[in-house]
């Protein structure tokens, strides 16, 4: 009988993570500036952390339809919760369609948008 060998466990944190740090806003409009931190011309500071998901429905090779979900807060002066949700379509082999939107809260108000864009896979 052959002696077994453990096998190699990947190293690190299993699921992708996102950390943005944003510097206070400025009097002159920044498109930079999170959307969550203005707000009919209301501005909020804070710590931002999201933990993103994302489901593949169909892949061949690099070519995935998925959704992409993430569950957001917002830490300042309070916790304001967020979530993003957006469907993946791919355009080529590395290019994919991301279309989908936002439901967030800001100072106690419920507040929503649209997003759309296009991602490079490398």
């Amino acid at each position: 009988m052959l002696p077994s060998r453990p096998q190699a466990r990947p190293v690190g944190f299993p699921h992708p993570a996102r950390l943005s740090m944003r510097p206070s806003p400025r009097d002159a409009p920044d498109p930079s500036r999170c959307p969550m931190a203005e707000s009919r011309d209301r501005i909020q500071d804070g710590l931002e952390i999201g933990l993103p998901h994302r489901y593949a429905l169909w892949r061949d090779g690099l070519r995935t339809v998925a959704l992409e979900l993430r569950p957001l807060l917002l830490l300042g002066s309070g916790i304001e919760p967020s979530l993003e949700a957006a469907f993946l379509f791919p355009l080529a082999q590395v290019l994919h369609l991301r279309v989908g939107g936002r439901v967030y809260t800001f100072e106690g108000d419920l507040l929503w948008g649209l997003s759309g864009g296009v991602s490079l896979t490398l």
